[in-house]
């Protein structure tokens, strides 16, 4: 993944009249004025909790944060003035949402979907490895992940310690991967390799999960 940081401090699209002074992590209304939409005053709006700051936690999380989430995994580029659209908020209430998902680490960044196959790395497949002792793995893993070909590495329960996500141009490659990289590992002493028949489809889970009660 190509990670693209966006900045959610500024609006290009914001008036003057949207600007507001940020105080503990909510934007607080003008002298005189109406309490921002999605603020913490207005019914339904976030509101500061006791375990709010604690990244970690399962974070308190109502139906507008969920709908913000939801419109992020489907395009991270909208600006909150769009999502504000979307949810019936102002862009400025928006960015105090996004702050706060940001804070308690629920929102870790934005990034671009790529269509590895138009790239020419078609081909995804998982390497089940099985390695000694259970003190190796780290040094196993972290090998592993400087590999350029692996996405993933992930501890498995069961007959396999690792599964291995790799994306190659094709079984040449995928064969080279395996000879040239993953075998030569010290501590990995048997594989099982699966070539998948359809690419992952991440963003769909992520949407589909969000929507459970």
């Amino acid at each position: 993944m190509v990670e693209r940081r966006k900045s959610l401090s500024t609006d290009s699209s914001m008036s003057p009249s949207d600007l507001r002074t940020e105080t503990r992590g909510h934007l607080a209304p003008e002298p005189g004025g109406a309490p921002e939409p999605g603020g913490p005053t207005e019914p339904g709006g976030p509101t500061e909790h006791a375990g709010d700051e604690l990244p970690g936690q399962v974070a308190d999380l109502d139906q507008v944060d969920l709908a913000l989430l939801g419109l992020l995994l489907e395009d991270a580029r909208q600006s909150r003035r769009q999502l504000g659209q979307r949810v019936g908020m102002s862009a400025p209430a928006v960015g105090a949402r996004l702050a706060r998902l940001e804070r308690l680490g629920i929102v870790t960044g934005y990034r671009a979907e790529l269509d590895w196959s138009r790239l020419g790395f078609p081909l995804v497949a998982y390497i089940g490895a099985v390695t000694g002792q259970h003190g190796e793995q780290p040094a196993v893993i972290e090998t592993l992940r400087a590999m350029p070909e692996v996405e993933q590495v992930d501890m498995l329960t069961g007959p396999l310690d690792l599964m291995i996500r790799v994306r190659v141009h094709d079984h040449d490659h995928l064969r080279s991967c395996l000879i040239e990289g993953v075998w030569r590992i010290p501590g990995i002493q048997r594989t099982e390799t699966f070539v998948a028949l359809t690419p992952p489809h991440s963003q769909l889970f992520g949407t589909a999960l969000l929507s459970r009660p």
